[in-house]
């Protein structure tokens, strides 16, 4: 099973009734082969994302979509995070930017 954190400030938060949602990052991770998922709370709602001890993305999730439980966007917003992760992976991070 793969570990998902929340942090802010790098201290953890907890998020209420959000079971639907960390069920579906947890088998979005253990489909796509990723250990851990933290997610930072940049501001009031964006959530940057990490996989593993990986580095911090620049890719974010929207908070309201885990608060919501919309699955949709938050496998979707994952694929994209993927996506610059594996470009990073490869070396092309710098053209993101």
């Amino acid at each position: 099973m793969a570990t998902i954190t929340f942090l802010q400030n790098k201290q953890p938060i907890k998020l209420e009734n959000v079971t639907v949602a960390l069920e579906t990052i947890e088998n979005w991770a253990e489909k796509n082969g990723f250990e851990s998922i933290t997610f930072h709370l940049e501001s009031e709602h964006k959530l940057l994302v990490q996989f593993g001890e990986d580095i911090l993305l620049t890719n974010w999730l929207d908070l309201h979509a885990i608060e919501r439980n919309d699955t949709e966007q938050i496998e979707d917003q994952l694929d994209f995070a993927r996506g610059e992760y594996r470009r990073r992976a490869a070396g092309y991070g710098k053209f993101d930017r």
